[in-house]
């Protein structure tokens, strides 16, 4: 049998409270006097149902649930002014949903545009001989 868990209710508190706050779960377990590596597999007991840690799985999940419902909130209601940090904290605290896309770029070289050295010596030479012919 190994050591007893860190997981008490002190420590389980301090860790819903931060990431209620918005912070990410590395912090909080820091916060709380954890590694996050702990966090991690005691979050991994609760989801497959280990009793001593589901709920407390649990607990994170919704209260990471109500920090977002929180952060949409304040953008809902400061946008007209300055939606910015927001945005920025949302990007960061869910990049699948809220992460700026690029766009997906062109596979195809445009038709026209001199690339390589032999190109523009070429394109160059033929410019010099149309200009020549016309004097």
């Amino acid at each position: 049998m190994g050591r007893p868990s860190k997981l008490d209710d002190l420590t389980a508190k301090r860790i819903v409270d931060a990431v209620a706050r918005g912070l990410p779960r590395r912090t909080a377990a820091r916060i709380a006097g954890v590694v996050p590596s702990t966090l991690a597999l005691w979050l991994q007991k609760g989801r497959a149902g280990d009793s001593g840690y589901s709920d407390f799985s649990d607990r994170v999940a919704a209260a990471e649930a109500r920090g977002e419902d929180e952060l949409m909130g304040y953008m809902r209601e400061h946008a007209k002014v300055s939606h910015a940090a927001c945005c920025w904290l949302l990007e960061r605290r869910n990049p699948k949903d809220y992460a700026l896309r690029k766009p997906a770029e062109a596979t195809a070289k445009p038709t026209g545009v001199v690339t390589s050295p032999e190109e523009q010596e070429a394109l160059l030479v033929s410019l010099l001989a149309a200009v020549r012919s016309d004097s």
